[in-house]
């Protein structure tokens, strides 16, 4: 089995910010086998730093809705602040409507949008989409195509 074949994602690192565990673990049986490297962190405090200690991934995962009336687009302008971040592709995650998120994701500059429920199979080759993009990607699942309903 050649790298490509074993990494789609080639050298690629991943970074995602989950708040719940069992959906962090769900990226990490999705993404493992895929990526060189992947980090997480739940959103709190030290979530830029454990971000920063990662160093600049070529994606990072950010869910929309996270606690303590933090959500993701206010983890997306503190990431835009720090020089180092200002090019990386950012891609959120949600469950709300996508009509709702969408307008606002374009115009902040987000890299793409998943929505849940997602294909287990086919999301780390949709990432790739993401990556290979130079515009917004929306990846949209319909409910009964998707094989693991976050």
């Amino acid at each position: 089995m050649t790298t490509e074949q074993k990494y789609p994602l080639g050298d690629k690192r991943i970074f995602v910010i989950e708040d719940q565990p069992d959906i962090r673990a769900v990226y990490e049986m999705m993404l493992k086998r895929y990526v060189k490297e992947i980090g997480f962190d739940f959103w709190g405090q030290e979530s830029l730093k454990h971000l920063k200690a990662f160093g600049v991934p070529d994606i990072l995962i950010l869910d929309l809705m996270l606690p303590h009336g933090v959500s993701g687009f206010d983890v997306y302008d503190q990431i835009r602040e720090l020089p180092q971040y200002k090019t990386t592709r950012v891609v959120a995650v949600s469950a709300s409507e996508p009509s709702t998120v969408l307008r606002k994701l374009k115009a902040k500059g987000f890299s793409g949008l998943v929505t849940k429920p997602f294909d287990i199979m086919t999301f780390p080759k949709k990432l790739v989409e993401v990556m290979k993009s130079d515009s917004f990607v929306h990846i949209h699942y319909s409910t009964s195509s998707a094989r693991f309903k976050l």
